[in-house]
């Protein structure tokens, strides 16, 4: 067995006879390139068979899934407190109502449901 490179992730690559790598696949698996292949378009499948994906839900809802600012926080409790809906708060921030409610949870306007 020779070393003849190594991969910028620190994966040493090297060259082997195939008695070498016979015994040493029986020693531990050794994925071949189909395998390889199967399992990257398996992951592809799973991706591409989410429930879901960000993109289309921004289509929708705009910050989706962005993170929370601290004027967004003050003009949510602003709001929550004047009395606006969740519904309302959802269109107006352009996110879930499942996110600002749990967002009112996580400011202390709202109870956590059990």
């Amino acid at each position: 067995m020779k070393k003849i490179g190594a991969t910028s992730s620190g994966t040493i690559i090297v060259e082997m006879s195939a008695e070498a790598f016979h015994a040493l696949s029986q020693w531990q698996e050794i994925p071949t390139p189909a395998a390889k292949n199967t399992a990257k378009n398996a992951r592809r499948k799973a991706v591409a068979d989410k429930a879901y994906d960000v993109a289309s839900i921004r289509r929708k809802l705009p910050n989706a899934y962005e993170r929370w600012f601290e004027k967004d926080d003050a003009e949510l409790r602003h709001l929550h407190e004047q009395g606006m809906s969740v519904s309302d708060l959802s269109k107006r921030f352009g996110r879930g109502q499942g996110a600002i409610r749990s967002r009112l949870v996580k400011i202390g306007l709202s109870a956590a449901a059990n």
